[in-house]
This record gives structure tokens, sequence and C-alpha cells, in this order.
């Protein structure tokens, strides 16, 4: 029985009054009776039988025979015991993508048997055939509905659902569960989710002068350098060097040499030899052979520095910071934030923002629909009535011009007479058919505007779902890489954590008083109850 319990309203049946009450568990799966006196009376199975149709138990009743016998036992329980059990639902299974490609290429590294890191070794990069499969939707299972002690069903719990979502160079079957290959080359999950195959653009020397900027939607990779100046914007890119340049890539870009003065965004991993006076944002991981100096960097994963130092700059990275050093007794202070995703957070507040403006939107539109729906209506009803109006007359005026060719009309007196009146009608006739005319002029304008109304409203709500699926995608990329790395981040430290380093957690922030040589800097929850501000960064020895 749980300890939060419905009690049942049963005042005053004999149970009651023997120093029983009967409770009702709180999913209403269990019927319990229990003891409210010290020294209560014996039950019969006659107290049974009548709380529980006091109280319309219908379903999973214990049968008599086991009643009568526990009470022939102990006519008087001190414990409480149950009489009644539902059937509970039984969960459903959440969906899997699987990916039968290696999603993270340029990963921080591989985990050996012996439980260690290899940071060298990060994997092949990957290669499709068109007509290969690159992904698949293993489909969940529905839950099986249960049924609570009064007969009603109980529901299983929701299963959110996962969608195979596919870009460029990728086909979805018809039934959403296999994504094929299109054309040959690299498979890429993308920050958003979805499955790409790009193919290759071979760029023999530097891109410079004689190549332009470059705008390609498959794999860039460059022999030589990205120049000073010059932009790439592609699915992936490999690269010599980077300088003064700018990049914006769906995936991974792997420079082989230094970034110098340059802005990389990757919806992936970003690898790099050296990273000087640039910024740097990536949706994965960020990974520097040798040092960083005078940069920003954001990652949406690991930031890793196997080899050098960070010197002089600004690293965010959601799932911790590892580097060889970290400042020097010559350079500025660096500032390192870990367990934060700020461009996550900005993301979802503008399409949060976006939300908002669109469901007031949905509102303004829905009450103008009511609106017009109503002027629509009325403007039915007075057709309607004008037409009525308009038909009485018609039939009125056949009746008049009949009779006044009959000789009832001789009489000069009655001929005047029926003429008037049939004056009269022909006047409300056309004044009511000029109201007809009027009125449906007027509804057809109304039925355009009520068409123009819904089709925007048909639009805002399809913006709606796209936002809700961009939120559910980002929540979703921000679980992906799950592994090793899935922990509470932390600072790393190979070598020295220079003095006045400042490091920032979600919930807490150290300025690293004196300088400590292999650390690791963690955000940690204090076990003391009553207290202010409960987490702290603490430095421990590796």
């Amino acid at each position: 029985m749980k300890k939060k319990s419905l009690q049942a309203i049963n005042k005053n049946s004999r149970l009651t009054g023997k120093g029983y009450e009967f409770w009702v568990g709180e999913d209403k799966l269990e019927g319990v009776v229990r003891p409210i006196q010290m020294y209560p009376k014996p039950i019969e199975l006659a107290d049974i039988a009548e709380t529980l149709k006091i109280n319309a138990v219908q379903y999973g009743i214990v049968e008599p025979a086991r009643l009568i016998e526990a009470l022939a036992d102990n006519a008087t329980p001190q414990a409480p015991w149950t009489i009644a059990n539902g059937q509970p639902p039984v969960p459903g299974e959440k969906a899997e993508l699987v990916y039968h490609f290696e999603t993270d290429p340029l990963r921080i590294g591989t985990l050996k048997e012996t439980g260690f890191m290899d940071y060298k070794d990060r994997g092949k990069i990957p290669q499709v055939k068109a007509g290969t499969l690159v992904a698949e939707k293993i489909a969940g299972k529905k839950g099986i509905p249960g049924i609570d002690i009064f007969g009603q069903p109980v529901h299983p719990p929701k299963v959110p659902d996962v969608r195979l979502r596919c870009g460029r160079g990728v086909a979805l079957s018809a039934d959403g569960l296999k994504a094929t290959a299109t054309a040959d080359g690299r498979p890429v999950r993308s920050a958003d989710g979805k499955v790409h195959v790009f193919e290759d653009l071979n760029i023999k020397g530097d891109i410079g002068i004689r190549t332009g900027h470059v705008d390609f939607d498959g794999h860039i990779d460059v022999a030589g350098i990205v120049n000073a100046g010059y932009k790439v914007k592609g699915g992936s890119l490999c690269t010599r060097e980077a300088n003064t340049a700018e990049a914006d890539i769906v995936g991974n870009i792997n420079v082989l040499g230094g970034v110098y003065g340059s802005r990389l965004k990757a919806g992936g991993n970003i690898r790099a030899r050296y990273i000087h006076q640039s910024t740097i944002e990536a949706r994965g991981d960020v990974i520097v052979d040798r040092d960083v100096s005078n940069s920003t960097i954001i990652a949406g994963g690991t930031v890793i520095v196997d080899n050098g130092k960070i010197l002089t700059s600004k690293v965010q990275a959601r799932k911790g910071i590892t580097a060889a050093g970290i400042g020097s007794k010559a350079s500025e202070t660096c500032e390192l934030i870990v367990g934060i995703d700020s461009r996550m957070d900005e993301a979802l507040e503008v399409i949060n923002r976006q939300i908002s403006e669109k469901e007031t939107r949905r509102l303004e539109l829905e009450a103008l629909l009511g609106d017009y729906n109503d002027a629509s209506d009325t403007l039915e009803q007075t057709i309607a009535a004008a037409s009525e109006v308009q038909t009485a007359a018609r039939e009125k005026l056949t009746q008049l011009t009949e009779l006044l060719n009959s000789p009832q009309s001789a009489d000069p007196a009655v001929a005047w007479k029926i003429k008037s009146e049939m004056g009269t009608l022909r006047s409300a006739s056309e004044r009511s058919l000029a109201t007809i005319i009027q009125r449906r002029d007027e509804h057809q304008l109304l039925f355009e505007k009520i068409a123009d109304l819904r089709q925007e409203m048909e639009g805002v709500e399809k913006e709606l779902a796209r936002l809700e699926d961009v939120i559910r995608e980002l929540d979703e990329f921000s679980r992906i890489k799950a592994g090793v790395f899935e922990r509470n981040p932390v600072v790393e430290t190979l070598g020295i954590i220079h003095a006045g380093t400042s490091i920032r957690g979600p919930h807490a922030t150290l300025v690293i008083g004196e300088n400590h040589r292999r650390v690791r800097i963690v955000e940690i929850r204090l076990e003391k109850k009553n207290v202010a501000h409960p987490w702290r960064m603490v430095v421990k020895r590796r």
C-alpha cells in the first residue's frame, strides 16, 4: 500500500462501526481494510461485501473462500489487509533509432579494454554507397491498459515517439522506418538529428581568389588552406589550415594544421592542431592537439586540449574541459564554463518566443473566425428573411394579377385598390431583392475573409508543429552523446591550472586562488540541509 492514500467515503458501513475503514490506493489499484481502533471488533464476510458494494468496487475482489479462510484465522486483523487488487497497466516501449555508421567519427578518443581513453584513436571516417541502409527506426510497443478496482481503465503512461529524419542524400521509406543513401558519400548525423550523405568536393589547392567563397552541400576536402576573408559553407570540411577564414558547416570540421583569426561553426565536432585568436562554436566536441590562445570556444560536448595549454581564452563546454595546462604566469586569466549550453538555451528561448507569438496569433485568428462566422450567420438569416419576403410578394402579386383580370375588378374602386396593393408589393419585392443582392455581396466578401483566415490559421498551426518538432529535436540532440563522458561536467588538467582562472558551473563559481597541478574541479551538492547555497566547486587531486 502506498504511503499516499485516498480514503474512501464509507462512514456508515458496518465495517466502520467495528473499528475499520476501507482505503483505496492513490492509483485506485488496491483496496485495503485497515484498523482505526486499538481493539476492533471481529469482521464478518458480510461486512466486507457491504463495504465493497457501498464503494462500487467491481474488479479484482479477493475470492470469498480466501476471505473466509483469512477471517477464520484472524477476524480482527491489526495490519492493513488487501481485499481487492486492480490490474496495473503495462508500460509501452520507446522506439529506437539505430545508425549503421559511426555517428561521431571525430570523437574525443576510444575507450580501450583497459578502461583508459586513447585520445589518438578517433576512429575511421565512414563511407557508404548509394542504396546502403544508413539508419532505421525500431518501432516501439504500445502499452497495455490496466483496470482499477472500480472497473475503470487505467491508461499506460505515454511513450514519446522518435522520428527518423532525413536530409540531403538520404531517402526515407514510406513507413518512416528506414533511411537509405541515394548517393555515394559520407554519412553524417547533424545537430538537428537529420541523417545526411554528403558527396565530396575536392579542392586541390587553396580556397582563395581562384575559387572564391565555397558553398557546397556535401563534404569539402581542401588540400591547401582557407585563406583570409573567404567563407566556406557545406556539409563537412577538411582543410590544412584556416587563416582569418569563416566556415559554417552542418557536420564536422577537421583542420589538420592551425586555426588563426577565424570563425568556425559546426553542427558536429571541430578538430584542429592549434587555435589562436579565433571564435569556435560546435554542437559536439572541440578537439585541439596543441594550444588554444586568445580565443572563444563554445561546445555542446567536451573540449579536449590533448598536449597543450588553454591561454587567455573563454571556453564553454557542456560536458567538461580537459587540458594539459590552463593559464600561465605571463598570460591573462582564463574563463571556463562547464555544464551549460548557452547556445542551446538561446535557441530554445528564441523558439519558445516564436511559439508564444504564434499561439497569440492563433488565439486572435480563432476570435476573428468566431466573429466572422457569427456575422456570416447573421447575413444568411437576413438573406433568408428577404428571400421569404420576396417569395411571398411574388405569390401575392400573382394572386392580385388574376383578381385584376377577373369580373370582380370591373368596379373602378376595387381595381384601384388592387393596383395600389400591387404597387406596394412590387416596391417591397424590389427592396427585398436589393437587400438580397447587397447582403450576398457582403457575404461573399466575408466568405473570402474567412477563407483567408483559415488559410493563415493552417499556416500558423503548421509552424507551431514545426517549432515544437525543433524543440524535441534539440532536446534529443542534447541527450545524444551518451557514454563515458556523460557525467557531472568537470575541468581536468594534466599539468598546472594557474591562479586566477575562473570556473563556472550551472550552480556555483570558483576563482582559483593558487596554482594546482593534476586536479579535477567539479561542481557538487553539499549533503548539509538548510544551506542557503548548497552547491560548491571543489578541487580534487587526480
